[in-house]
């Protein structure tokens, strides 16, 4: 992970944002992290990832299921209906 300070990202944008692509970067304020940018690839998977990384709801839900598979709350895949 790259580290810039704020105000050379104001200076540099475009350039950030395209070496982001090869690796994130941590932006710094004051010398406290304020902000991460991620490049994403032409692909849609990589923005519906991180849509999805971002939804609390959703990740409520991923742990919700982990800990009921921990606890044996699950269900075997023939048992479903077609």
């Amino acid at each position: 992970m790259k580290l810039a300070k704020l105000e050379e990202l104001d200076e540099n944008l475009s350039q950030f944002i395209l070496e982001s692509l090869k690796e994130s970067l941590l932006v710094t304020y004051e010398g406290q992290p304020r902000a991460i940018v991620i490049g994403l690839n032409s692909e849609e998977d990589d923005l519906e990832e991180l849509f999805l990384i971002e939804e609390r709801r959703f990740l409520k839900i991923v742990e919700r299921a982990r800990q009921d598979f921990q606890d044996g709350k699950w269900v075997e895949l023939q048992s479903l209906p077609d």
